[in-house]
């Protein structure tokens, strides 16, 4: 990824801010109802009286074997909301980590991205919510939300300069120039 591209990801996350943390939310709850129904008792084993794959149209599966396959299938999304929410709740995190620093060192800076990124407000309410001109706003506006993704992503986030250093020899050294 290149620079651009880390400043568009943490844009992103603003933008969509409230529906990811409602998302995690979500998460947590299917979790834990996941836990809940796999923490009730099977059923008791009882007897059949239909026979099981066998002739006269009964069942082919066991009251026993709905109940285990049921027990796998909650397990499975189990799992896959415990990987959901592990590949997206440590961005998330770190979002509000940030947010929660930024507010402690310039609240202004704060102020400006979540109410421009977050609650997408016009920039006359943004102006008027951090106590500075439209200007300032949209000039900051950028400068902060680097300072976020450099926060987010760490030194990765970063811009290089590949320059060249170019050495021009004045002619100091040269006979016969001035």
């Amino acid at each position: 990824m290149y620079h651009n591209d880390y400043l568009n990801a943490v844009r992103e996350y603003l933008f969509r801010y409230r529906e990811f943390s409602q998302y995690i939310k979500n998460l947590k709850v299917d979790i834990i109802e996941c836990d809940a129904l796999l923490g009730q008792d099977a059923a008791p084993a009882t007897p059949s009286f239909s026979p099981t794959g066998g002739c006269g149209g009964g069942e082919s599966i066991s009251q026993e074997e709905r109940l285990f396959m049921r027990r796998e299938e909650i397990q499975r999304k189990r799992d896959h909301y415990k990987a959901e929410l592990t590949r997206i709740e440590p961005t998330m995190n770190r979002i509000d980590q940030s947010l929660k620093a930024m507010a402690e060192g310039n609240p202004v800076d704060k102020t400006i991205l979540v109410d421009r990124y977050v609650d997408k407000v016009s920039w006359e309410r943004t102006a008027r919510n951090a106590s500075c001109s439209i200007g300032y706003c949209r000039k900051r506006a950028r400068i902060a939300l680097e300072n976020l993704t450099v926060m987010v992503c760490g030194i990765k986030a970063v811009p290089a300069q590949n320059s060249n250093l170019v050495f021009f020899d004045n002619g100091a050294n040269d006979e016969g120039h001035d």
